[in-house]
């Protein structure tokens, strides 16, 4: 059975109850791994991703990352470029754990705050996905600002997280993505 990884912050971890991780196990009748916690950045899942991540069976993985890096209160927002450095530090575990492993980098959403912000961390994403996918043929680009079905303000549930419209777009953009290059790992 394929093994599928979700690395992220709350737009991950609250996706299991009727959202978009929920919709992969159904769909896909795969099991769903739960790598991602309320509240955490970029800093934190790069830390602690070798316990996180420290077996070779994980065929596909997404990582949904940056809200929080963008609007932690106090000034303590993670700077664009550790951003984009704490990212690939996740993609590289990722490739030396398992070569084969399917990667889907996904741009953090709008948010109620707007996307004046956002925006510079989403930006990251396309840059980490442009900059290697030549060198990294397993690497998948999922951007949320990208026509058609992009995540607008009417589709969250609150400021940030996803209501059941978002969880559908994303899943809708994943799901394209895993039938038009991974399909023959099911």
């Amino acid at each position: 059975m394929v093994n599928i990884a979700l690395i992220g912050d709350s737009l991950t971890n609250r996706c299991f109850e009727n959202g978009w991780g929920n919709f992969l196990k159904k769909n896909y009748n795969c099991n769903v791994l739960n790598k991602s916690f309320d509240g955490f950045t970029s800093r934190r899942i790069k830390n602690m991703i070798s316990s996180l991540i420290y077996t070779n069976d994980i065929d596909i993985a997404t990582i949904l990352l940056g809200t929080n890096d963008c609007f932690l209160p106090n000034n303590n927002k993670i700077p664009p470029d550790e951003y984009k450095s704490n990212i690939l530090h996740i993609i590289y575990h990722l490739n030396n754990y398992n070569k084969n492993c399917k990667i889907l980098i996904i741009t953090p959403p709008i948010s109620q705050e707007g996307k004046k912000h956002i925006d510079v961390y989403a930006n990251k994403i396309c840059e980490i996905y442009y900059e290697n996918k030549n060198q990294m043929p397993n690497l998948s680009l999922i951007n949320l600002y990208e026509s058609p079905n992009e995540i607008q303000i009417a589709d969250l549930s609150d400021a940030v997280h996803f209501n059941i419209n978002a969880s559908n777009k994303l899943f809708n953009k994943i799901k394209s993505e895993i039938d038009s290059k991974y399909k023959h790992l099911f």
